[in-house]
């Protein structure tokens, strides 16, 4: 019976599922994210967080040793060499035969679409989305990371929301309830930056405000609804 190991790697969580084969339970394990494969030391925060998703499944009373392991990766289409560091770290580290890494775009799709043609549009920290045309063409649009990219993405609506209460904060932009958001979530505005970056994922930390912009928005503040 084939056991594999599935992983799918965002900036926010990482969940892993362990797979033993048609009739059997998968059994799930989640944990924190990491920044992308892209970041620096993507790699090395990419592989410990798989390793604290997949190794509570590996001790598992009876549970059969996986014959692969399978990893979709935030920014690995950015980063095919950090990719491929990544699979020969987990080949080397896990009990596994076999050991691949692709981007979680891609996984979104097969997971999608079961490998039929179509589009997929993936969003959550970051954004991303990709179509695979009935003659296996393939074309991504964005997941360029919350810098240059990630349009419309967690980070992205969270970044944008944080920049407009401290304009409030700074007399620069029109008061806006996002400034009081802000400061019940993250304390004083004048620490903001260092806490954002304090845990090294700063893009899942910007992230974590989006739906403060969503509720400011419905609620009628002009500046949330801009956002």
């Amino acid at each position: 019976m084939t056991s594999v190991m599935a992983v799918d790697l965002g900036k926010t969580g990482c969940r892993a599922v362990l797979w033993r084969g048609a009739g059997s339970s998968p059994s799930v394990s989640s944990v924190a994210g990491a920044p992308g494969l892209a970041a620096p030391d993507g790699v090395a925060a990419a592989r410990a967080a798989v390793r604290a998703a997949v190794e509570p499944l590996l001790r598992e009373q009876g549970g059969a040793r996986p014959e692969a392991v399978l990893v979709g990766a935030a920014g690995a289409a950015s980063a095919p060499a950090a990719a491929r560091s990544l699979a020969d770290a987990l080949l080397a580290e896990l009990p596994v035969d076999e050991a691949a890494v692709t981007s979680d775009a891609v996984t979104a799709h097969a997971g999608a679409l079961g490998g039929r043609a179509g589009v997929v549009l993936a969003i959550g920290t970051g954004s991303v989305a990709v179509g695979i045309g009935a003659d296996g063409t393939y074309a991504r649009v964005d997941g360029w990371g919350p810098l240059l990219g990630d349009d419309g993405s967690g980070a992205r609506i969270g970044t944008a929301g944080l920049r407009a209460a401290l304009r409030a904060h700074d007399g620069r932009g029109p008061a806006t309830a996002l400034l009081d958001a802000a400061v019940r979530l993250f304390g004083d505005p004048e620490r903001l930056p260092a806490t954002v970056g304090r845990d090294g994922n700063p893009a899942r930390t910007a992230a974590s405000f989006a739906p403060e912009v969503a509720r400011a928005a419905a609620a009628g503040d002009a500046v949330a609804g801009a956002v």
